[in-house]
């Protein structure tokens, strides 16, 4: 079974930060010029676009990019079609994030990059700025850049010309605004009105028989753009969809990490009087990602009274509450309680997992205190973290465990986080042959099962998972 499909049942809760570590990480195979001015001229001769990546070791986001985005297979299929050149204004020689170049090379880059590109005194990071060999600005973006947003930049550059009048250094450019082409051709504004097609696609909707509206649904967001989903959830708001499930059932098919960019669209739903909606609305922004959601949704904790909801709010304060202290907060608080809240709140920590000494302790702590139904949900969240500085917790684990279940379920992980087979079942036989998807992620998604299987508001990636490759109860 392909490891991109088994994945997507758990998708939605991959992201983490990563704890500082005297070795710069693992970048299979994506390769960092150490000196900027021997890359532009490599660039100028080769015709291709510049990459200065501006990184501060000590942002998690930044770790995060480095670790997770530019380790990815198609980033770094498609960088070879670029010449990167590292950046960090603090570097310290012992927590590099970029292999084979030192924090003085760092250093020097970035200034380099801060004389020609810099607008103002601010630095921001991470920051990604395409230039040609000779330092024509050709497109730039602020902040951190999943896969998809990165590779998107990349093809964006791609698409315009890299040729230089004169080879040598460019003067510094004008301000431009984040993700600008260039200053000659700025970006066309966005229409804050939603399409045509879009209003036409709603009206459909709105009539069709419930068994149609999910796949029209489906429809309608292949081409939405922002404008076009607002719309779509005033449209739940109001009640011009009649039926309270069909609402719900209409809003979960925005739940995929895909649709992110359009996570804003449904926040006013997350005070909706229908409870249906509001659960339906929660779990829908937790598969999207977006960090956007991460105040309205701590807002909402504090007024909610349905017991699912608040669950459900705090499992999205996973993936959308990353890098936020209040969130982390917040989780840490319930993830000490024997509840179904602590539950969740001990799931979603993995997303705060990596670069968190607190919650590392925490996690630890909960282990040693707490029964075995909450185990599986500490053994989830070092999953979800994926992060190569816990590998010493999932050795504690297995050592207090010795054998067993939770002692193969450590050991999975730990594999997976090593890019090794795991050792179980009888060590190193037959058995131990990891069949499936990932190496073992197969049977990692089967083991978490009961994780979701008490949910009210099915996750989008169990329901795919369990369509495509059959099963019983995995979800409602």
């Amino acid at each position: 079974m392909p490891q991109s499909v088994a994945l997507c049942l758990l998708a939605a809760l991959a992201s983490g930060q990563i704890i500082p570590s005297t070795e710069p990480p693992k970048t299979a195979g994506v390769t960092w010029q150490a000196d900027h001015a021997a890359a532009c001229k490599k660039a100028t001769a080769e015709g291709k676009p510049v990459i200065w990546s501006v990184m501060i070791h000590r942002e998690t986001a930044c770790r995060r990019m480095v670790r997770r985005v530019w380790t990815d297979k198609r980033v770094v299929e498609l960088a070879k079609k670029f010449v990167l050149i590292p950046c960090n204004p603090y570097p310290i020689s012992s927590e590099r994030l970029f292999p084979d170049v030192t924090a003085a090379q760092v250093r020097a880059n970035e200034l380099e990059m801060r004389s020609n590109y810099a607008r103002g005194e601010e630095i921001i990071a991470p920051q990604h700025i395409i230039t040609t060999g000779a330092g024509k600005l050709i497109v730039r973006k602020d902040y951190e850049l999943d896969v998809a947003e990165l590779l998107a930049l990349m093809n964006k550059a791609l698409g315009k010309p890299v040729a230089d009048a004169k080879p040598g250094k460019a003067p510094a450019p004008k301000p431009a605004k984040d993700d600008e082409a260039s200053p000659e051709e700025p970006p066309a504004p966005a229409s804050d009105e939603p399409s045509p097609a879009a209003v036409q696609l709603l009206k459909m909707i709105i009539k069709v028989k419930s068994s149609e509206k999910e796949d029209l649904t489906d429809e309608f967001l292949k081409t939405a753009t922002l404008p076009d989903v607002k719309l779509l959830a005033s449209a739940i708001s109001e009640k011009k969809i009649r039926g309270e499930k069909d609402r719900a059932a209409v809003l979960r098919r925005t739940g995929y990490d895909k649709y992110r960019d359009k996570a804003e669209a449904l926040l006013p739903l997350i005070v909706d009087k229908s409870q249906r909606v509001r659960n339906a609305t929660v779990v829908s922004l937790e598969e999207m990602q977006n960090q956007v959601a991460a105040e309205a949704l701590l807002e909402r904790f504090k007024k909610e009274r349905d017991s699912e909801v608040k669950k459900d709010i705090l499992r999205a304060l996973g993936p959308t509450g990353a890098g936020n202290e209040e969130a982390r907060d917040l989780l840490m608080k319930y993830a000490g309680k024997r509840s179904t809240l602590g539950l969740n709140a001990l799931m979603a920590l993995g997303s705060h997992l990596a670069g968190d000494e607190e919650v590392r302790k925490l996690l630890r702590k909960r282990w040693s205190k707490t029964d075995k139904k909450f185990h599986l949900a500490i053994i989830y969240a070092y999953w979800v973290a994926k992060d190569p500085d816990t590998a010493p917790d999932l050795e504690w684990i297995k050592k207090r465990e010795r054998s067993g279940t939770d002692h193969d379920l450590a050991e999975r992980v730990l594999a997976i986080i090593e890019g090794r087979r795991a050792e179980v079942g009888g060590g190193r036989g037959r058995r131990n042959r990891n069949r499936g998807a990932g190496g073992g992620e197969w049977r990692l998604l089967l083991a978490f099962r009961p994780l979701f299987e008490q949910d009210k508001v099915e996750r989008n990636a169990v329901k795919d998972f369990r369509d495509n490759f059959g099963g019983g109860r995995f979800g409602r």
